[in-house]
């Protein structure tokens, strides 16, 4: 397995496809999947885009091996840059959008998408913040599709329910020895594996970490209540070995994801 190539994934990128393409891959029934990335602080060794890179690449990689493993027809929008990420404020380079431009932003998107005549529409997010607004969008708009008479319209969403169930097994092979929720020896290693040339090595030192668990209340932010830093976890461990690891389980559980999307009837 090689480092993540744009160039691999040649007719399921839309924003490479002319107009005639995309009418073809709706008529075709293709699953359009959406990746939902953000901008926004990463600790001091790893770049601000990394949430928007991790939803890139596990969607683009996911859907090459939905098709050549399970012959599932998919087409991958251009990657969502920007999400929300409030808690990321009080450190510059997080970009982070108001929570109802996001929702009209995802509604809009995906509106696009129905109007081009696909029928099923997926998401899978890089970033834990978008999951709960964006599934809170889509549920709305599958409300008011209804209402003006748009049928035969299916959501889904691949999170830890639907599909990365064994997510939590992968991120505990790695041993940091202390509270890590962000920014931390994982999303270190996967950007050693794909691209080490990012990553600022002097910024790979363990944190000092302000807590052991997430704070109870919802008001927390990131500087003032976790880590000074931005990072978590301990960066110092980080090994593109495991970043290998993370590249080979999560692109793999959005294929059969995307399976099983694909065999559920779209009904009316």
């Amino acid at each position: 397995m090689h480092p993540f190539n744009e160039r691999d994934y040649a007719g399921l990128q839309w924003a490479e496809m002319t107009w005639v393409d995309v009418q073809r891959a709706a008529e075709e029934g293709r699953i359009a999947l959406v990746p939902l990335g953000s901008i926004e602080q990463h600790g001091p060794m790893v770049p601000v885009g990394c949430d928007h890179f991790l939803a890139q690449t596990w969607a683009l990689e996911g859907a090459r091996r939905a098709r050549d493993n399970h012959h599932v027809p998919i087409v991958v929008l251009p990657a969502i840059p920007f999400g929300r990420a409030t808690q990321h404020t009080d450190f510059p380079g997080t970009i982070n959008l108001s929570l109802d431009t996001y929702v009209r932003l995802l509604e809009e998107v995906v509106r696009e998408v129905i109007r081009a005549g696909f029928k099923k529409i997926a998401c899978v997010s890089g970033h834990g913040g978008n999951i709960a607004p964006a599934m809170e969008a889509l549920r709305d708009l599958s409300g008011k599709l209804k209402r003006e008479g748009v049928v035969g319209v299916r959501f889904y969403f691949a999170d830890s329910r639907t599909c990365f169930t064994r997510a939590s097994e992968v991120y505990a092979k790695l041993k940091q020895g202390q509270f890590n929720f962000h920014a931390d020896a994982w999303e270190t290693s996967y950007y050693l594996f794909h691209r080490p040339d990012l990553v600022r090595r002097e910024g790979m030192v363990k944190p000092a970490v302000k807590c052991d668990e997430m704070p109870l209340h919802l008001d927390w932010f990131t500087k003032r209540d976790i880590t000074e830093s931005g990072a978590s976890g301990n960066p110092s461990v980080a090994d593109p070995e495991y970043g290998k690891l993370g590249y080979e389980y999560f692109p793999d559980a959005i294929a059969a994801f995307l399976n099983k999307v694909w065999d559920e009837p779209v009904g009316e």
